[in-house]
């Protein structure tokens, strides 16, 4: 056998799932993570429209001339916080996973935007 074969060979689990197990758990993964990115784009609008002065169009306007939507996401991903909360209440680990997932991708783009300005 080779030295691969050997790593792989190495269990990095205690327990083994069942094919319907981890179809659920992947299911729950990407059901929370589609809802932290619908909740991270309400957050992103309720933000434009209530808090901007000029409301949506101008506040949109706004962040496509001057590239700013570095400002914008990470107020919009705050109600993922909430969302967060209530998958743990409920004991929906696999989705708060997903949520989890979500805020990375959106810490991501928006590190990607900051770091566009800075070249």
């Amino acid at each position: 056998m080779g030295i691969v074969n050997k790593i792989l060979q190495v269990k990095l689990f205690t327990r083994r799932y069942t094919n319907f197990q981890l179809y659920h758990m992947k299911k729950q993964i990407l059901i929370g993570f589609i809802l932290s990115l619908l909740t991270t784009i309400a957050g992103s609008y309720l933000y434009m429209e209530f808090v901007m002065k000029d409301g949506f169009e101008a506040a949109w306007q706004w962040m496509v001339e001057t590239h700013n939507q570095d400002e914008i996401l990470p107020l919009g991903a705050i109600p993922n916080l909430l969302l967060f909360y209530v998958f743990n209440r409920r004991k929906e680990y696999y989705k708060a996973r997903g949520v989890v997932i979500g805020v990375v991708l959106v810490a991501l783009i928006v590190f990607g935007f900051f770091a566009r300005h800075l070249l």
